[in-house]
């Protein structure tokens, strides 16, 4: 795992490194110095983690397991990040796009079908 991955994550999450640093123990000058390595350690990728609330496998990269019910709310399994907020809100987000999406499709092939129908 690379420092530039976890910057990342601490991105999205809105975590600053001196507000990480502080969580931690560290010095933002010991942590920044970290972060910069290509390889970290297993053990400071754990505290992390910890600190800022996701599982080791978020900071990897890997996907969630969560899934959403037809009534649009998350279902909890193994590996979700359902205490995230963040994975649930994207998923909301994305379905509201989604019906937007749909709408607009359906207004649009409205449209065509009144413009075709009187060219038979």
């Amino acid at each position: 795992m690379k420092g530039i991955d976890i910057k990342q994550v601490m991105q999205r999450r809105g975590v600053t490194l001196t507000e990480l640093a502080a969580s931690l123990g560290e010095s933002q000058q010991n942590l920044s110095a970290a972060l910069s390595r290509d390889d970290l350690k297993s053990s400071l990728i754990e505290r992390i983690a910890k600190q800022l609330g996701v599982p080791v496998s978020y900071l990897y990269g890997e996907e969630s397991t969560a899934t959403v019910g037809g009534n649009g709310q998350a279902v909890a399994g193994v590996g979700n990040i359902l205490n995230d907020g963040i994975l649930i809100d994207e998923i909301a987000a994305q379905r509201r796009l989604t019906e937007q999406a749909l709408s607009q499709n359906d207004r649009l092939i409205g449209i065509i079908n009144n413009l075709t129908s009187g060219k038979k």
